[in-house]
């Protein structure tokens, strides 16, 4: 991409951010914004956004889209370098801490709840299935767009959405159709989710979800 046309491009999404003009960060083209997942185009784009907590978004969503990019297209370079030696997560990963830090007196309460508790999703009312690495990769990926730091989801996400969330980790985490339910209302302090996803009536999972767990084949 050419310098004046990607200046271009960063600046329309930088502008969008801080406009609150996109709802979803996840629906962005990161591959393209940042003009091949380049650390230095990623440092010009939160350059030009204002907020703190929507530039640790922005870091979030990119990297949430990085490693569904890499799934998806150069899967053999996922199993092989992605926890071991993949420079633009790392980078991204820098930037969220650092972020992260910088936020800290606006994530306290959510921090201090966090700290004064066991995590939802280690406590020995769970099951074995939701307490791995792998699970607890998979539910980091709601945060920040639809969970909070402590993993709730934020007051404006439907149960429709929730549930069919709930069905696609289960899937991907083995945990039995009979018990799925029950275990994603305790960890989520949710209810109603069996009855939203009968509602549903067989509709195909929301295109989000998709794009959040590409690792899900199912219908």
């Amino acid at each position: 991409m050419e310098d004046e046309e990607l200046l271009a491009a960063i600046s329309d999404v930088a502008e969008r951010i801080n406009n609150g003009e996109i709802e979803n960060l996840l629906e962005i083209d990161w591959d393209f914004v940042t003009d091949g997942f380049k650390e230095s185009v990623l440092k010009k784009l939160l350059e030009r956004i204002k907020s703190k907590l929507a530039k640790l978004k922005t870091v979030r969503s990119c990297l949430a889209f990085y490693e569904a990019y890499l799934i998806e297209r150069k899967y053999e370079y996922y199993l092989k370098c992605w926890e071991h030696c993949c420079q633009f997560r790392d980078f991204c990963r820098a930037l969220i801490r650092g972020l992260e830090n910088y936020d800290s007196f606006i994530l306290k309460e959510i921090r201090s709840k966090k700290e004064s508790r066991t995590a939802r999703s280690d406590r020995k009312d769970m099951p074995e299935q939701l307490r791995t690495p792998f699970a607890k990769r998979l539910l980091a990926r709601l945060y920040p767009e639809y969970c909070d730091k402590d993993g709730q989801w934020r007051e404006n996400v439907k149960v429709s959405f929730i549930c069919q969330v709930a069905h696609v980790l289960s899937g991907l985490t083995n945990i039995p159709t009979s018990r799925k339910w029950v275990y994603f209302e305790r960890l989520w302090n949710v209810k109603g989710l069996a009855r939203a996803y009968v509602k549903l009536d067989g509709r195909p999972i929301d295109p989000v979800i998709r794009r959040l767990f590409p690792e899900y084949q199912a219908c």
